[in-house]
């Protein structure tokens, strides 16, 4: 099929009016335009054609843009099956602790934990949405290891805000407490 969109690149208003009748027969393309028309607006609707994107062309673009998508409108689920579908080597380092995130969000710790062990692989440890995802790991049952967590996502939310000083005294109190 022709591209019916052909020209009017991000025009948002033409697309719609375009494909506005979301038509089976439109090809990955169309779909995709029509779903970054509606991202921000409807984000349900950009959902579905997302989903319709990755049926016509499944591929670790489609994939990620349905995971992206899904986790908007809380669709945790449909976040997480697409996340899975996406081979390590075809993630970006925001792409391994926003599917970690989603894990967690759909209940799914091992598959947490399986990211969060990919992130610090590629040295992502220093990062607060790592250390506040691996402080899941111990809730409930070991409150102190959390916390300890928890702690090292705050400082690291910090850092970029503090002085030399506040820098220097934070290290002293993680080095007193290594001792």
């Amino acid at each position: 099929m022709a591209k019916p969109v052909a020209g009017i690149a991000d025009n948002c208003p033409a697309i719609v009016r375009l494909l506005g009748d979301m038509s089976p027969s439109y090809d990955a393309a169309a779909w995709n335009r029509l779903a970054k028309c509606y991202r921000d607006t409807l984000p349900g609707v950009a959902l579905y054609a997302w989903l319709q994107a990755e049926q016509r062309q499944p591929n670790a673009w489609q994939h990620r843009a349905v995971a992206y998508q899904a986790y908007q409108v809380e669709d945790y689920a449909t976040a997480l099956a697409a996340w899975q579908k996406i081979s390590l080597h075809d993630m970006s380092n925001e792409d391994l602790l926003a599917a970690a995130n989603t894990a967690q969000a759909a209940g799914n710790g091992a598959a947490r934990d399986r990211w969060l062990q990919q992130a610090e692989q590629r040295g992502l440890g220093n990062n607060a949405l790592y250390w506040w995802l691996h402080a899941q790991r111990y809730i409930p049952g070991q409150p102190e290891l959390a916390l300890s967590d928890l702690t090292r996502s705050s400082i690291l939310r910090l850092l970029p805000t503090l002085t030399l000083r506040g820098r220097q005294f934070i290290a002293n109190v993680i080095m007193s407490r290594r001792r």
